[in-house]
């Protein structure tokens, strides 16, 4: 599993950073202050680009977790983490879709007892519909406590690794997605840009497609690009918790008390 964990993880900082820097120098270019970051040394030029790109990643990532992973509109799970109702009665997705069979909700639940994740008044309080906002509140609670402590399962091996990989893979693309919507941004500047020069600037106008096309044209792909990494995200976090759960139905008895896992 490490292997694949640095493999994606290298994935996740980098191609995200990578986006963002190219776009970057797109606009240091419209601005016309390329050359100042340039150390005339293809090599040297290369290797701060990578270096950069992999820095700039961490921090798309950090913009992604905070901004992405809240609970809002725009956010990958408008309503909260699926961790948080996956187990809770009469809960549905952003589509208004159940998490799962009501049989398969049942059988988690049944499972997180046998293994002690969750007392019996909690499984009893995740098998009834709530009511009342705090008997909610209690139950989303208890589920996020029961998939945590689920993830203490994970292995190396079968539904556990699949787990693993969906979690790696939801947050690849979530920063893709926040990576996406700052290119977007970033080519929204550069129309600006070029279209306050060929205001100012003197002498025959420049064509619309030299000046304007590109930057609209790439503005409307990332900005697709954004959305589309959101819904595959989305995904990936669902089918993430699924597993989580999956695992520890097929998990034996012998590995209760394993210490919970923070995610």
């Amino acid at each position: 599993m490490t292997e694949k964990f640095s493999y994606y993880d290298l994935l996740a900082y980098l191609v995200p950073g990578t986006l963002v820097v190219w776009a970057a120098i797109q606009l240091a270019e419209a601005l016309h202050i390329l050359e100042f970051v340039r150390t005339g040394s293809a090599l040297l030029d290369g290797s701060a680009f990578v270096v950069v790109a992999f820095l700039a990643g961490h921090l798309v990532q950090a913009e992604a977790q905070r901004w992405l992973d809240a609970a809002h509109k725009y956010s990958v799970f408008p309503s909260g983490f699926p961790s948080y109702s996956f187990l809770v009665s009469g809960q549905t997705d952003e589509k208004g879709k159940p998490w799962c069979s009501d049989s398969r909700r049942l059988a988690y639940i049944a499972a997180a007892r046998r293994h002690e994740l969750v007392s019996e008044e909690q499984a009893v309080a995740l098998r009834t519909l709530p009511e009342k906002q705090e008997e909610l509140e209690k139950a989303r609670r208890t589920s996020q406590e029961a998939y945590r402590a689920a993830f203490s399962f994970l292995t190396d091996e079968g539904r556990a690794q699949k787990a693993v990989t969906a979690n790696q893979t939801y947050g690849l693309f979530r920063g893709l997605a926040m990576a996406c919507t700052v290119v977007t941004v970033l080519f929204l500047a550069i129309f600006i840009v070029s279209f306050i020069e060929s205001r100012l600037e003197g002498g025959p106008s420049p064509s619309f497609a030299e000046l304007y096309l590109y930057p609209l044209l790439m503005v409307a792909v990332f900005a697709y690009a954004a959305a589309s990494f959101r819904l595959r995200a989305r995904n990936r976090g669902k089918h993430h918790v699924r597993e989580v759960f999956d695992a520890m139905l097929s998990a034996p008895p012998a590995t209760t008390g394993a210490p919970n896992a923070e995610t």
